[in-house]
């Protein structure tokens, strides 16, 4: 599996690159992230849990930085093992300065085994996508919050989104996934169809409600 994308931030890459690489940050923006430790200066070991389609997996798992250019770029492999499977992947980023910001840039590889191969490669595309999208959503709230690099006051912090959050999330790719197929007019009359009676419904039951 192919991963790709940029994410930008409201700060510098002299303050987001060293966030990238810290536990107690990560370990707040990472959806379902149990635990996050740092066993050497570029190895960290933790727990995730994280529900794609019907399967519901829980990995402990590894993830190694090397070839660190602070504060422009870097490199990691990525493995994880639970009941559901197996997550194996390789990845660069790098983070460039604009006006008012800085653009992190991602690319890597993923080789996914176990039950967790068998819901499909759209969906577990659309999944990743959400996973990625989520936690630096969440990371860019907590640099902004961060006051430019400056710890957070006792007891403030952000939270990693909740798992309904991140359903929708992967509910709306796979809906524009489905929309860039051929089927692009019949789906959007269906959903246009849908909603109509869904709110012809709600109009009715309001006021059923209103009669005495």
């Amino acid at each position: 599996m192919r991963i790709e994308g940029s994410h930008r931030f409201d700060r510098p890459r002299e303050v987001v690159f060293p966030m990238l690489l810290d536990p107690d940050v990560l370990s707040k923006v990472l959806p379902g992230c149990e635990r996050l430790e740092q066993v050497a200066v570029d190895h960290f070991k933790g727990t995730i849990s994280i529900k794609i389609g019907p399967v519901n997996g829980r990995f402990d798992g590894d993830v190694e930085f090397s070839d660190l250019e602070d504060p422009s770029r870097g490199s990691l492999v990525v493995s994880g093992q639970g009941p559901s499977g197996f997550v194996r992947g390789t990845g660069r980023f790098w983070l460039e300065n604009e006006a008012d910001g800085c653009t992190l840039g991602y690319e890597g590889d993923a080789q996914i085994g176990g039950r967790l191969a068998s819901v499909g490669q759209r969906l577990l595309d659309s999944s990743a996508r959400s996973v990625i999208k989520s936690g630096l959503d969440s990371l860019s709230q907590q640099v902004v919050e961060s006051r430019a690099g400056e710890p957070l006051a006792e007891g403030e912090k952000v939270e990693a989104r909740s798992t309904v959050e991140f359903a929708w999330g992967v509910v709306r790719n796979m809906a524009r996934d489905a929309l860039d197929g051929t089927d692009r007019r019949r789906l959007l009359a269906r959903i246009a169809t849908t909603a109509l009676a869904a709110f012809a419904a709600l109009v009715v039951v309001r006021r059923l409600r209103k009669r005495p």
